[in-house]
């Protein structure tokens, strides 16, 4: 009889390693914040948001998330079974996809848009400080000098700074 295909590879392959090391528990945590690296040219963030129940995506020029909250769907689950041995309850949770404003952020559902092809980065890794401290992203492609300068000294110091306000 004819052999089977293969199955293909796990959608992540060996997630237990990825918290295995220090042996977190990223279920203990509130958020997750997640850097997402696209198509070899762009970042994006996406938020396990444990205390809402809320997968959420942040892309600064406003893009689709793909694949990204579902692929993150499968990571909880997965890691869920290597170490709780058990499914996550992830049915009821909901997926956020923030909308861009050049204009000044007004509430949460809200993100500032990238007006450049190449500040995505900075704006990835405020988006992450902000939301770790819990704060409106409230800062705008002009405050980009700014948080490049803020980024370099917080990497230097080795620590987070309150966050950013005109």
């Amino acid at each position: 009889p004819p052999v089977p295909p293969p199955l293909p590879p796990p959608l992540l392959p060996h997630p237990s390693r990825w918290t295995k090391r220090e042996n977190v528990d990223i279920f203990a945590m509130d958020m997750l914040i997640v850097p997402i690296h696209c198509h070899g040219n762009h970042w994006t963030l996406a938020l396990v948001n444990f205390e809402l129940h809320q997968l959420e995506y942040f892309d600064s020029l406003g893009g689709s998330p793909g694949r990204v909250l579902a692929t993150l769907r499968r990571y909880l689950n997965d890691e869920s079974m290597d170490k709780k041995k058990v499914p996550f309850a992830i049915d009821e949770w909901v997926d956020i996809v923030h909308e861009t404003t050049v204009e000044a952020v007004r509430d949460s559902t809200q993100i500032p848009r990238q007006r450049n092809g190449y500040d995505c980065g900075v704006f990835m890794c405020t988006n992450a400080d902000y939301l770790s401290q819990g704060v409106l992203l409230d800062y705008t492609q002009k405050d980009m000098v700014y948080m490049r300068r803020r980024l370099a000294a917080q990497i230097l110091r080795a620590e987070l700074f309150e966050p950013y306000y005109e």
